[in-house]
């Protein structure tokens, strides 16, 4: 597609797909992430201990996803842009800011780890459990 081909053409080395399935070891690979905050990515980003750009869909119709990404916003694991700040130029200085800043980066992922709540899933499994006894 388009974005193929402007990738070719410009010798930009990406892995472009309209869907992965393997997005938890891409997430352990990346230095950063720059994703949409739907509520598994913020929570795979914050298991994995990565520093995350958010960009929320606009069109969510109760804003959750500003409000899914705003606890690691506020453990200063994550920074968020709007759709409208969503520039090329805007994310080039968020990105280089945060990979160029000593210690911004593994401090942005620490943070992350910090409010991760991996025992989440086997927290609610107990949960249903114990309500189906009752």
């Amino acid at each position: 597609g388009r974005v193929q081909h402007f990738y070719r053409r410009n010798a930009i080395e990406a892995d472009v797909q309209t869907f992965f399935n393997d997005v938890p070891e891409r997430l352990e690979q990346a230095q950063l992430v720059i994703a949409r905050s739907g509520a598994s990515t913020v929570a795979d980003v914050s298991v994995v201990g990565r520093p995350a750009i958010f960009v929320p869909l606009a069109a969510a119709i109760r804003n959750e996803q500003v409000a899914n990404a705003q606890g690691l916003i506020d453990a200063k694991a994550a920074e968020m842009l709007t759709e409208d700040q969503f520039t090329a130029e805007t994310l080039a200085a968020r990105i280089n800011h945060i990979l160029s800043t000593p210690g911004l980066a593994p401090s942005m992922a620490s943070a992350a780890l910090s409010v991760s709540k991996p025992e989440a899933a086997e927290s609610l499994a107990g949960l249903v459990e114990k309500l189906y006894r009752e």
